[in-house]
């Protein structure tokens, strides 16, 4: 029995080299590219959360309207929030085309919830909300119930 299957393996050596060779390879190419999903995830997340990082919020710009700040603390605070918006806008945008995982906008929309409903948020929103209605309609509807079901 063994001398047969010996015999079958000599003659075929280059064929069974080939296939385990092209095995191989596969599992070697799937490995890469989700090792490169893995990493290009990380990367944009990183990426996304070094844009939060750089915003620039003016001290007390969540606790109230900026009609109760210096007018050079309200622009300093429009200013972070319209950069805000736009950030989550485009995280909105990465989720709804199901560029990111569910898990990684679950993190980024409950961040968005803290900082819509603080006092200086709801204010921000309601001043810059008109802006979303036309570029990115489901991102102002999303922030519109975000807002609410705080209420």
């Amino acid at each position: 029995m063994i001398g047969p299957l010996l015999n079958w393996l000599i003659a075929n050596a280059f064929s069974v080299a080939s296939v385990v060779v092209q095995v191989i390879a596969t599992f070697a190419v799937v490995y890469s590219v989700l090792a490169l999903r893995n990493q290009l995830r990380l990367q944009v997340f990183l990426e996304y959360t070094r844009r939060f990082d750089e915003i620039e919020f003016q001290d007390g710009g969540f606790q109230c309207a900026w009609t109760q700040l210096t007018p050079k603390q309200a622009h300093k605070a429009e200013r972070a929030f319209r950069k805000y918006f736009d950030l989550c806008s485009q995280e909105w945008w990465l989720h709804h085309t199901g560029k990111i995982e569910n898990r990684v906008w679950d993190v980024w929309a409950r961040g968005m919830a803290d900082i819509v409903n603080t006092p200086g948020g709801r204010y921000a929103w309601k001043v810059i909300q008109p802006e979303y209605q036309n570029v990115f309609p489901g991102f102002a509807s999303f922030i519109d119930e975000l807002v609410s079901e705080k209420k």
